[in-house]
């Protein structure tokens, strides 16, 4: 990874923050992968920053997300980071807090894919649950704009 760094991402190698964050994120991933803690983690190495070193975004995304609540993710970390992303940065709660913990994360999740993948004016398609579309904690998220 450091070579193909080096080659098409030379801004990165000099950014010490990247720089670092990889690293730590690799040394991590390896030992999971090492220790056959879990065998998405060979995919996740290979694949996660792919997306993020693209120039360019895409005209179309298709997906099935995880369907998971938030009241099931149990690292405390990985919730305040949902949390944050949930109702600060994407606003899908929009002045409904209490309903953090019915939130379905798809909903997180195709809001940042076409945040940072999609091109303006493409199209977005996801399996979703019904929830998605019934469920008052997914408001903002069915009137189209949640962070406004």
């Amino acid at each position: 990874m450091s070579n193909y760094l080096r080659r098409n991402e030379p801004a990165l190698v000099k950014d010490a923050a990247w720089r670092d964050g990889l690293y730590s994120l690799f040394k991590v991933l390896r030992q999971k992968i090492k220790d056959k803690k879990d065998t998405i983690w060979a995919f996740v190495l290979k694949n996660v920053f792919k997306p993020l070193l693209l120039r360019e975004r895409f005209d179309i995304l298709v997906g099935n997300p995880p369907w998971l609540s938030y009241r099931y993710v149990e690292r405390g970390a990985y919730q305040e980071f949902l949390k944050a992303e949930i109702t600060g940065h994407y606003g899908l709660l929009k002045g409904r807090p209490e309903l953090l913990t019915h939130m379905e994360l798809g909903t997180l999740f195709f809001v940042r894919a076409t945040d940072l993948y999609l091109r303006e004016g493409g199209q977005i398609g996801f399996v979703l649950p019904k929830s998605v579309f019934v469920a008052d904690q997914h408001h903002a998220f069915r009137q189209g704009n949640p962070a406004a």
